[in-house]
């Protein structure tokens, strides 16, 4: 697996459903999925970066003070 470099996949995922919010809101005729359902999947893809940030938060942490 090759690493994400100056991008973070789960920040791209939740930009991401936050453009498609914006275009759900705008467009509120257009059929498909519902703006609560792409709000739900911006919200998971920001709880993954919470858990990727603790992690390395705590990796951190186990480094400077083993």
């Amino acid at each position: 697996m090759k690493p994400p470099g100056h991008t973070c996949p789960a920040i791209d995922r939740a930009q991401s459903a936050l453009r498609r919010l914006a275009w759900r809101c705008a467009n509120p005729d257009h059929q498909g999925i519902t703006p609560g359902e792409v709000l739900v999947e911006g919200l998971a893809a920001l709880e993954q970066v919470r858990e990727e940030n603790r992690q390395m938060r705590a990796a951190y942490h186990a480094k400077v003070n083993p």
